[in-house]
């Protein structure tokens, strides 16, 4: 009986069919069980995330953009006691056509950015000794492929910066694309309750949190374009409030020579 007759015969349309589905489905299954590819090296990809995160700053110093900082206080029934918000524009070209006018003012503040890009470098390579960083697998966010680590601290690490004493206190996960080692996001917790100002003006809960996240503002160029933070605690330890905080980085636009020349011109009508 050819395949014609066999599918369209009396009786047997249902039966071939069925075993037709059946074949297809399971194709279907055993490439769906095909194994995933074996994750990358933990210890080179993690010494690309840390070449990435080291040139964030620098990076950021490039552009211009909006930050927008917003701050809640809550009493320990929940209700808002407490809000700010401030935007603040930052403007590289602004800075150089200051610097133009007043030399002394550019080499300090050269030297002050200097030394914030030393303390942050400084504390990112504290973060990579204070923190047991796991693989966990392979995960899709914000459109890119990722992988998720888990980030537990170490308990034998004697942190030297006192960044490093407080994110000691924290575990969580984070995502970093896997084509370019970019962090997207870290989720943290405070594992232990965290005290602040010398350890009497005010500590933080176990469970306050933290979430950083990042964004790709142009071609392999990532920067923040959010901090979000939370938790609850006591002041002077005795006044009980709950805080949260966000920062917005938004706008950003790169730098270029040519808008300092362009600003330096002269308005018409002058």
């Amino acid at each position: 009986m050819n395949t014609r007759s066999f599918l369209t015969g009396p009786g047997k349309s249902a039966a071939a069919w069925i075993s037709l589905l059946l074949a297809l489905c399971s194709t279907v299954a055993v490439r769906a069980q095909a194994p995933a590819p074996p994750l990358p090296d933990q210890s080179g990809f993690l010494q690309q995330v840390r070449s990435t995160l080291q040139g964030d700053r620098l990076l950021q110093s490039q552009y211009s953009y909006r930050e927008k900082r917003t701050d809640v206080r809550l009493n320990d029934h929940g209700e808002v006691i407490g809000r700010s918000e401030k935007v603040v524009d930052v403007d590289p070209a602004r800075l150089t056509e200051l610097d133009r006018q007043n030399p002394s003012q550019r080499e300090k503040r050269l030297r002050s950015e200097a030394e914030d890009r030393r303390k942050e470098n400084e504390i990112i390579d504290e973060a990579f000794g204070l923190f047991d960083f796991r693989m966990v697998g392979r995960e899709q966010l914000d459109g890119y492929d990722a992988i998720l680590f888990t980030i537990v601290p170490v308990s034998a690490f004697a942190p030297r910066t006192s960044e490093g004493k407080m994110l000691q206190k924290f575990s969580g996960r984070a995502w970093i694309t896997e084509s370019d080692h970019q962090l997207i996001r870290v989720e943290v917790e405070a594992i232990e309750d965290i005290s602040m100002g010398l350890g009497f003006l005010a500590r933080f809960y176990k469970g306050s949190h933290i979430v950083f996240q990042r964004r790709e503002v142009s071609d392999a160029v990532w920067l923040p374009s959010e901090l979000r933070y939370g938790g609850g605690g006591r002041v002077l330890l005795v006044k009980k409030l709950r805080v949260e905080g966000v920062r917005e980085y938004s706008d950003y636009k790169k730098f270029s020579a040519d808008i300092v020349a362009a600003r330096s011109q002269p308005h018409p009508g002058r």
